[in-house]
């Protein structure tokens, strides 16, 4: 491991929205980091499981900078793609045209699946996944990138950060370790339903 702790996802929320309704082949994605901590231990002691001791699945990140689009303001978004690509005489015409040709595809795509869309704001997304838990689905692939297995987690929110808070971004951790977790972090200390100090605490 680290001498800083485990490697975990931090992922943008609404690009996971949209990816777990079959919208978009993948989400927005950064690496972020499990601090050392006796948390960390208490964790690893607790069944988190580790990839080669670098990183984990156990626990993610999630960030809420953005909503989610209504089909007419992604037509109007990929609308806007396109002209920028006309207009983009800084790369190659065989990248261009490529670019284009992708541009149509999600087009296609989206009045295909118009009924789908839906605008949500960043702040009903965090209220979703803090009150439900969010569904992420790991895939592994063979060499010629053809998915051979799948594993989906639920993870539940379990604390924030008062920086994270600051940044609208959350930690949430496999519900099955979601207990265990939340009495270590609570020290078994009671709090109110309503108006709880979460972050304080």
């Amino acid at each position: 491991m680290s001498e800083y702790g485990l490697k975990i996802k931090n992922i943008e929320a609404a690009s996971l929205y949209y990816y777990n309704l079959g919208l978009r082949n993948n989400y927005d994605c950064k690496p972020a980091m499990l601090n050392n901590s006796l948390f960390l231990d208490f964790l690893l002691e607790n069944g988190l499981d580790t990839h080669k001791g670098e990183s984990t699945r156990g626990v993610i990140c999630l960030e809420f900078n953005y909503g989610t689009r209504s089909y007419e303001e992604e037509v109007k978004h990929l609308n806007k793609q396109l002209r920028k690509c006309w207009e983009d005489d800084t790369v190659s015409n065989l990248y261009k045209a490529r670019r284009i040709l992708k541009i149509h595809e999600l087009l296609r795509f989206t009045d295909k699946n118009k009924s789908r869309y839906q605008k949500i704001n960043k702040d009903d997304i965090r209220l979703m996944y803090y009150t439900h838990g969010v569904d992420v689905t790991y895939h592994t692939y063979n060499k010629r990138g053809k998915v051979i297995d799948s594993k989906t987690i639920h993870y539940k929110m379990l604390y924030r950060t008062p920086g994270k808070a600051k940044k609208g971004s959350c930690i949430f951790i496999n519900e099955k370790l979601y207990d265990k977790a939340h009495n270590f972090l609570w020290m078994g200390i009671e709090l109110p339903k309503e108006n709880a100090p979460i972050v304080e605490i």
